[in-house]
């Protein structure tokens, strides 16, 4: 057995067997072949598979973004089916649509659900609208869009991050958050419906089955199966802060008191540059409410071209402007890890205690690269730029600011000469070359195209608000018109970046005279005027003084000439008089307007006096004469910044307006020491005449202002006292005199002698002023006629034992002997009240003495102002008026507002508190910019509603009036009557816009980078509060106010060198309490109102909204916060809103596109209109964002010219879409 076993063992033949090897060698090859082609088939087969689901989950992903689109298109037409216009406004999630009458006319979801569109108002707290309290449960209809993934250790969510809150300003999760049940369930959910897809592309909405982990699916069938789900929503990058144009802004205002913090505004301006402190620049808007820990120059590290230094934050003075760094534009926020510039050819990190990447992702809800909103108003048509241009387009005129704004105002350069939406100006010295009568698309023309534009819109309903700006006033409405183009023409006189022959104000006469000085326009269309920078009449006087009495004069003399000079009898005293007219600029403000023109006095010939014979005399006044050129410099007190034209400016040694002197051969007899005489009156006529440019022929008449000066009836005048004749001027070092006994030959007003105080205790003094004294209403009309009741005697001219009836003034407000004040603001302060009613001697004055008892400036501590009233203004009973702050010491009053173009201050003297006494130095190219004189429309203001309707102490109205009186409102009229459907005055500002083209375009034709929208609600997430954005504009800004209990110190005199101690007027804005009237907005019935949810339709509507200043209890407390504050004048008060409003929106051309897109595979066999969730499968999934933008060619040869008559092409349908950014969600 173990031999055969061995045998068997044994070899056989070595070749039978290599054959059988070779067989079962090649038949394990052949097997393992065909097993592995058979598995690349399967794994191709399986790979083909897998690229088609991807593929097709991909094409769904674009389906839903252009879903998004086409509702974003939809929304944002601006007319409805019959081309009738429509408003719109968005929000992150929708789109809203309002009529002509204001009334809601429709939505546009910005995210899947079952109702995609609808019509009317629009409530995301109702039951049908709120994202229900069980979506999680129902798997089949809903999706999370904020679902998390993990990328190892780290939770990844792809849109917000939950742990923001605490972390971010303005970012909230409500505890009624519909927050899934169970561990590890996502705190932020964002959920939204799924929409169905069939495979012919059909997109349906789902009716919910089986507790919602059933789809019902109309129209699918075996034929046209379901394939694939959608879902998205949209958030509006407006609504988040832009890395671009956003840095860390630091406040900055002209001064308008004498404060520690204004004192400071002054002398620490912002340097050129220092983009941070641009009023109403987007570089304002602070990132420091998402960054929390950053200091504001780190912030400034890591934003584009901007830079620290320069004011250091308004702690020091610059010395140059700055130089913005050079750091390219962030294409998206997540280049914010990076430095923008490469070292050694790569792109290093920013410091990561600065940024990092999970301090990106937990900010980026917040933050964009990529925010735009449109510079269309209302009716969807281009905007007006408020910056005024030269007429000639050349390098001597015309700066590189001046051409970029000109860029962002013009559309259609491919045309010979496009359509541009700004003003151009060429002479300021004529009523009508910058506005004239026939319309052009080019040259000046282009003006009155414009203005017509204007009109034409101000006649229609207003879209999303209803009524018109005609219908509310009437004439008053072309009046408006023409004083807004008034005030462009008027901006920037002397721009102190071009040589003298480029400025728009040019020097007239050897010192200069006409600088700063422009002709007001006339609007010959509509017979209208505007205030150029110009005087008008605010009072006028006749001053009587004693010459001689029987101690001077006992016997008959003989002049030098041989004339007799008649003795005076004993207890007589002779009198002469003179008639001056005191003129009032309401264009308060830098540069200074040095005049140049003169004035013609008509009717003078008619005034008599009787001395008690009942026979009364002339006067000897010419019928009619001229002052002479008024253009003097020398005039002590007279600082010509606006305000006050002292009455000495129109006097001059020939001063021709000085009476006959009683007691001369065919006079009047003199007057009974101290008795009374009688005066008998009439209309006066004051012509003021523009002068050529060698100053000595009469140009045109630029207005007329006919008064009545009332006889003294029943009551007589006192009789002055002997002037002295050796008056020492207390401001005179080397001790001159001069004698007040004469008006000329050594007089009064001859010569140098016009610095003195002009006016002694011993004269009488018969005023008419203007009355109520809003000489605003004087300086708008070419004509004023006594019939206007502008005007009104002194409120002593009938009192026979008050000497003194005047209010007359220096220059810079220090008042003459005798004369008294008003108030503007019913302020009961003792040392407020104490000097208000009447100036005599300041015992306080080291000059007031026995030797020169006359006031001189010893007054000068007190910043009155120039009208009657003791009480204060008011426009209607319980509405108190509209007046200005003056900048720094210069007194309040009735202003308009000007932009200030800027001071430097000059030798010891600090910038704006030294313009009493120097006369200025322009900011230069160290300080210069567009935006800091101009920051928004909101700078309009203190432009008078009432002109013509003759309603003193209204002006626009673009701040909140807590009475609901003002005639500024909606639903009132010019009058304030209550008339439903008007619209407010703040809709007025939608018409304008200020580009911005600092440190590059930021602005764009039809578009601004940067602004942020009002609308931060989220539809349908209303449980998630994102207003970070509006924090962080708010952040910068401060308000003044001005306490009434110092109405004796906030303004100040001379020319102080340094700050108070510890004075503060500029408050914080209080965000948390401001935003309170935003929510009000949004759920009124969370604070017991019962107005519909709404969004604000215009950013122009932030003028209704309380900015509550850090004092302040609550938002509720508002309305009687400004009661004790009355000294805080309205150009103070609207001037947050100004910086405000420019960075505001409530359109946004930019939105982000979440979306979450699944391919599915119904199971085999069931219904095919029903998806099982858990049964039938989802073989593909595409999660990510795409950043979209509206955008329109501005040499789109569609765009027609809309300052054309009648022009109605919708723009809104010429806007193209463009993908900025995209981006999957694959941690």
């Amino acid at each position: 057995m173990n031999a055969d076993i061995s045998f068997k063992l044994k070899r056989s033949d070595p070749q039978r067997g290599m054959a059988l090897v070779i067989v079962l060698a090649s038949l394990i090859f052949l097997a393992a072949l065909a097993l592995a082609f058979f598995s690349t088939v399967h794994t191709e087969l399986q790979s083909s598979k897998s690229y088609a689901e991807g593929a097709s989950s991909r094409l769904l992903a674009q389906s839903a973004v252009n879903l998004a689109i086409s509702q974003i298109n939809a929304g944002t037409r601006g007319v409805d089916n019959t081309g009738a216009p429509l408003a719109w406004a968005s929000q992150p999630g929708m789109i809203r649509t309002y009529d002509a009458a204001g009334k809601p006319a429709g939505w546009y979801k910005l995210f899947t659900s079952s109702a995609m569109t609808g019509t009317g108002a629009f409530d995301p707290y109702s039951d049908t609208e709120k994202v229900p309290s069980d979506w999680a449960r129902q798997t089949a209809i809903f999706t999370d869009l904020n679902q998390p993934m993990t990328s190892g250790t780290k939770t990844i969510y792809p849109i917000l991050d939950p742990g923001a809150k605490g972390n971010v300003e303005g970012f909230d999760i409500s505890p009624d958050a519909p927050i899934a049940g169970g561990s590890g369930s996502n705190p932020a959910p964002m959920p939204v419906r799924w929409l169905y897809v069939l495979a012919d592309g059909t997109v349906v909405a789902p009716q919910s089955d089986a507790g919602g982990i059933k789809a019902v699916v109309a129209g699918a069938t075996d034929a046209n199966p379901i394939t694939g789900r959608i879902a998205f929503w949209a958030d509006d990058e407006s609504c988040k802060l832009n890395i671009n144009t956003s840095s860390e802004g630091v406040f900055t205002d002209t001064p308008r008191a004498y404060s520690t913090d204004d004192f400071n505004l002054a002398v620490y301006q912002p340097a050129q540059h220092e983009y941070q402190r641009y009023p109403g620049h987007p570089a304002m808007t602070s990132l420091s409410t998402v960054f929390k820990n950053l200091t504001a120059n780190q912030i400034y590290s890591i934003t584009p071209r901007i830079t620290g230094g320069g004011s250091e934050g308004g702690t020091q003075k610059a010395t140059g402007a700055l130089n913005p760094d050079p750091d390219r534009l962030y294409a998206s926020i997540d280049e914010i890890v990076f430095k923008p510039i490469l070292s050694s050819g790569e792109r290093e990190q920013n410091n990561a205690a600065v940024i990092n990447q999970d301090t990106l992702e937990q900010n980026k809800f917040f933050l964009t690269a990529s925010s735009r909103a449109p510079d269309v108003n209302l009716f969807n048509q281009p905007r007006i730029s408020m910056w005024p241009l030269s007429a000639s387009d050349d390098a001597t005129h015309r700066t590189a600011f001046d051409r970029l704004i000109a860029f962002c105002s013009t559309m259609r350069n491919d045309l010979g000469v496009p359509y541009r939406y700004y003003f151009t100006r060429q002479d300021p010295n004529d009523a009508t070359t910058d506005l004239p009568a026939t319309p052009s698309v080019d040259g000046l023309g282009r003006n009155r195209m414009l203005l017509e534009y204007l009109r034409s819109m101000t006649s229609q309903d207003i879209p999303g608000f209803g009524g018109s700006f005609a219908a509310k006033y009437g004439n008053d409405r072309n009046q408006i018109l023409t004083e807004m183009f008034d005030y462009i023409r008027c901006t920037n006189l002397r721009d102190s970046t071009l040589t003298d022959a480029g400025k728009y104000t040019q020097k007239l006469d050897a010192y200069n005279g006409g600088v700063g000085q422009v002709i007001p326009i006339v609007d010959s269309a509509t017979q209208t005027r505007g205030f150029g920078r110009f005087p008008t009449v605010q009072s006028v006087s006749l001053v009587f003084i004693g010459t001689a009495d029987n101690a001077t004069n006992p016997t008959d003399t003989t002049d030098a000439k041989g004339n007799v000079i008649p003795r005076v009898e004993p207890g007589k005293i002779r009198v002469q008089a003179g008639f001056f007219v005191q003129l009032f600029d309401p264009s308060l403000g830098l540069v200074q307007a040095r005049p140049w023109f003169t004035v013609k006095i008509s009717g003078l010939d008619g005034f008599r006096w009787d001395s008690g014979s009942g026979n009364p005399v002339s006067m000897g006044f010419p019928a009619s004469a001229f002052t002479g050129r008024v253009n003097d410099l020398s005039v002590a007190g007279d600082t010509y910044f606006g305000g006050i034209v002292g009455f000495r400016q129109l006097t001059n040694s020939s001063y021709p307006f000085i009476s006959a002197i009683t007691g001369y051969t065919g006079q009047v007899s003199d007057m009974t020491t101290n008795g009374t005489f009688n005066f008998t009156g009439g209309d006066v006529k004051v012509d003021i005449y523009a002068l050529d440019s060698s100053g000595k022929t009469i140009g045109d008449l630029i207005q007329t202002v006919t008064i009545t000066f009332p006889s003294s009836g029943s009551t007589p005048f006192p009789v002055p006292s002997l002037a002295p004749d050796k008056v020492k001027n207390s401001n005179d070092s080397t001790k001159s005199v001069v004698n007040y006994r004469r008006f000329l030959g050594g007089g009064r007003i001859d010569g140098g002698n016009r610095s003195y105080p002009f006016l002694s205790k011993t004269d009488v003094v018969r005023s008419i002023v203007a009355t109520p004294g809003d000489i605003r209403l004087i300086a708008a009309r070419e004509g004023v006629k006594p019939s206007d009741n502008l005007f009104a005697a002194h409120e002593y001219f009938g009192t026979t034992s008050q000497h003194f009836a005047h209010m007359l003034r220096a220059g810079n407000n220090y008042p003459f002997y005798g004369g008294t004040g008003g108030k503007l603001a019913n302020v009961s302060n003792p040392a407020y009240n104490s000097y208000r009613d009447q100036y005599t001697i300041n015992s306080a004055d080291p000059n007031a003495n026995g030797e020169s008892p006359y006031i001189g400036y010893g007054w000068s501590s007190i910043r009155d102002t120039v009208v009657p009233s003791h009480t204060g203004v008011f426009q209607a009973p319980g509405l108190v008026g509209d007046w200005d702050n003056g900048i720094a010491n210069q007194q309040d009053g009735a202003y308009i507002n000007k932009a200030d173009e800027g001071d430097i201050g000059k030798g010891s003297y600090q910038p704006y508190f030294g313009i009493d006494f120097q006369s200025g130095v322009d900011p230069g190219p160290t300080y210069f910019s567009p935006n800091r004189l101009i920051p928004s429309p909101v700078m309009f203001g203190s432009l008078p509603t009432g002109v013509l309707a003759n309603r003193p102490w209204q002006t626009l109205l673009f701040r909140p009036d807590p009475t609901g009186l003002h005639a500024g409102n909606k639903d009132r009229d010019v009058t304030g009557a209550s008339s439903p459907g008007q619209p407010p005055d703040s809709l007025f500002l939608d018409l304008f816009h200020m580009p911005v083209v600092e440190p590059y375009a930021i602005s764009e034709p039809l578009s601004t980078a940067g602004r942020v929208n009002m609308n931060y609600q989220m539809v349908p997430f209303t449980y998630l509060t994102r207003d970070t954005a509006i924090r962080a504009v708010l952040k910068s800004e401060k308000l003044l106010s001005i306490p009434d209990a110092k109405a004796d110190t906030y303004k100040t005199s001379g020319a102080p060198s340094q700050a108070p101690s510890n004075v503060y007027f500029r408050k914080d804005v209080d965000a948390d309490k401001t935003l309170e009237g935003f929510a009000r907005r949004f759920n009124p019935s969370a604070y017991g109102l019962s107005n519909d949810p709404d969004i604000f339709r215009s950013a122009a509507e932030i003028c209704g909204i309380h900015l509550v200043p850090s004092d302040a209890a609550s938002y509720s407390s508002m309305s009687t916060y400004w009661d004790t504050r009355r000294l805080t004048g309205d150009n103070s008060r609207e001037k947050p809103y100004a910086d405000i409003y420019p960075r505001l929106t409530t359109k946004s051309n930019t939105f982000t596109i979440h979306y979450r897109a699944q391919s599915l595979k119904k199971a085999k066999g069931g219904d095919p209109t029903v998806w099982r969730e858990g049964v039938d499968r989802i073989v593909a999934e595409d999660r990510g964002a795409e950043i979209i933008e509206r955008y329109i060619d501005p040499n789109d040869q569609r765009i027609p010219d809309y300052a054309q008559p009648g022009e109605q092409t919708p723009i809104g349908t010429l806007y193209k879409m463009r993908v900025i950014n995209a981006k999957e969600f694959a941690p």
